[in-house]
């Protein structure tokens, strides 16, 4: 049994490890699973190379699956984005990076890349030391009620501001806010996932970051295309 209100607890922004003994696994077509909804975000706004269907790795797709099902009756998760080849992440990361240059022309290029990856990673080419998506273990989602509507997570995905930590709400007079983020990050958790702090919407497994908050080491490389 799924405790839905569990309080989200605050974590430091986590360090992208280094594969050591990569597993090899497919990438699984998410909405293959009808269970599942999806809004392809990146390919909706045009984005070169972004895919229209999430794909994931087979043990991460089988852990969205498992928390799915932890959810109340009526509930559905909806998938943003998953995977990423190497020219989304690059896109994303880029456009990103000029737009927080362009807000802060003080800040020194060291700055500006460490605020630029708070909230989109920095692309790689190194298979063994991917950004997150682009491992097939990163997943970007939310929940909808029994007529399809997203829940009030109190941010839109991809709002790079401080309210879309996945804490902010706890101590807000937002109940619903708080309780809706809760109910996601509770039932991702239980799954085998690790969250993302800076972002309510992101989850992972078997990558850098999974591996960083559970000390250990990744077990999915990257897929660049």
């Amino acid at each position: 049994m799924i405790a839905y209100d569990n309080p989200i607890p605050v974590f430091s922004f986590p360090v992208n490890k280094p594969v050591g003994v990569a597993a090899d696994e497919p990438l699984v077509c998410i909405t293959d699973d009808s269970s599942f909804l999806s809004q392809p975000v990146y390919f909706e706004q045009g984005i070169p190379g972004a895919v229209k269907e999430p794909m994931l790795r087979k043990g991460a797709f089988e852990r969205l699956q498992k928390a799915a099902s932890f959810l109340p009756a009526g509930y559905r998760l909806l998938v943003f984005d998953a995977w990423r080849p190497y020219a989304v992440q690059k896109g994303l990361y880029d456009t990103y990076y000029e737009q927080l240059r362009k807000q802060n022309p003080q800040w020194s290029a060291e700055k500006l890349a460490e605020e630029t990856r708070f909230f989109v990673s920095p692309p790689s080419t190194d298979i063994m030391n991917p950004s997150v998506h682009a491992s097939g273990g990163a997943v970007d989602v939310t929940i909808t009620d029994a007529d399809g509507n997203m829940l009030d997570m109190g941010t839109a995905f991809d709002d790079f501001t401080s309210l879309a930590n996945t804490a902010a709400f706890e101590q807000s007079d937002n109940e619903t806010v708080r309780n809706n983020r809760r109910m996601l990050y509770n039932c991702m958790v239980a799954a085998g996932f690790c969250n993302l702090p800076s972002e309510w919407w992101h989850y992972d497994y078997g990558n850098g970051f999974w591996a960083c908050f559970n000390n250990t080491e990744p077990i999915y490389k990257g897929i660049l295309e």
